[in-house]
């Protein structure tokens, strides 16, 4: 399996997709039983771009369905996914060609509709609540 021109083909990424992250994961036990390093590390950037895309897509469905704090916990987990892509890059030196850069732009957009001050913990508890003008 050509994983490079498939990511390379990134727009076309659908969920049907998913199962080529099986391939991956094997191909990923595979190199980290021998060793391979360079090679596991290349593996597990184009797993988490892949996951990475599927997850976007993810999102989509559920803004589409109104899931809106769903989605919000999702473009999260793009945005960590984007933080091991980032700090790990030197090992697929291709990585822009698949899609990267534009998920970068798309979970900030997204973000800047849904800021993280709109959802607040749901274990937080308020205890007294005063007016900032009159007191």
């Amino acid at each position: 399996m050509n994983i490079h021109e498939k990511l390379k083909r990134w727009m076309c990424i659908t969920q049907e997709d998913s199962a080529i992250l099986d391939y991956l994961n094997a191909e990923l036990k595979k190199a980290q039983s021998l060793s391979l390093n360079n090679e596991s590390n290349r593996l597990f950037l184009y797993k988490t771009i892949l996951l990475a895309h599927l997850k976007y897509i993810q999102v989509i469905n559920l803004l589409t369905r109104g899931d809106f704090y769903e989605a919000w916990v999702e473009l999260e987990r793009i945005e960590i996914d984007l933080i091991h892509i980032k700090e790990n890059n030197e090992f697929l030196p291709e990585v822009n060609f698949y899609g990267v850069n534009f998920l970068a732009r798309m979970v900030c957009n997204w973000q800047a509709l849904f800021p993280y001050k709109i959802f607040g913990s749901s274990r937080e508890i308020i205890k007294e609540v005063k007016c900032s003008v009159c007191n």
